[in-house]
């Protein structure tokens, strides 16, 4: 066979990782193939030089072009920097009231009184019997007794208020009052179910302290 250059040879029509070319190793000749090469040099890693594999040529298609060019890595973990909204409901480790926005979920809430709001005086509400079983009861947060009499002289708070409720109460009449406690309860720990004396003519504010044993305390 005559002998050719390497510029004379025909190139390869195609390339498959079997084909050979010579090399020296330690002055002996030995054949090579291209797939021994690729194997050889292999991916390149963080700390190596090397081919780029396809997982890494994937993550680089899709990079946008100079995708982070104009602001450096402080910059784009900055959230004053960010722009935008995102719906709460996407975001995994919020509390439930993030999402949901109800009262009910806050944690720690405090105990709402739902039964009970502050309404306008009532004016002229009458007293009524000498007991705790007769008396007139409360139903505002603002009570005007405009009527009363030795045969009537009772008004009772409400019970099942949370703490920290007040009433303001004025006797506009010229016969002493008795304001009673809920069933159970206290007014200034002055004993159970014991009525609190209102004079003529005077007005008494009083709170919620005690939620548990009903216990009002004047201020």
């Amino acid at each position: 066979m005559a002998t050719k250059k390497i510029s004379e040879l025909s190139t390869v029509p195609t390339v498959d990782g079997s084909e050979t070319f010579p090399i020296l190793k330690a002055g002996y000749n030995y054949k090579m193939t291209v797939s021994q090469v690729i194997g050889w040099i292999g991916n390149a890693t963080a700390s190596l030089a090397g081919l780029l594999s396809a997982s890494d040529k994937s993550k680089l298609d899709s990079m946008a072009t100079g995708a982070t060019a104009n602001a450096t890595n402080a910059e784009l973990r900055d959230r004053a920097t960010h722009t935008g909204t995102q719906a709460a409901s996407t975001i995994t480790g919020l509390a439930p009231v993030a999402i949901s926005g109800s009262y009910s979920d806050l944690s720690g809430a405090p105990v709402l009184d739902t039964n009970w709001s502050h309404r306008p005086t009532v004016a002229f509400q009458s007293a009524t019997g000498t007991t705790q079983v007769t008396a007139s009861a409360i139903t505002k947060s603002v009570f005007h007794v405009g009527s009363a009499d030795a045969s009537n002289t009772g008004i009772i708070l409400p019970a099942g208020m949370t703490i920290g409720a007040v009433f303001t109460i004025f006797n506009g009449t010229g016969t002493g009052l008795s304001v009673y406690p809920p069933s159970g309860g206290q007014i200034n720990y002055a004993g159970v179910n014991t009525p609190y004396a209102l004079g003529a003519y005077t007005p008494l504010t009083i709170v919620l302290i005690d939620q548990a044993n009903g216990v009002y305390q004047q201020i």
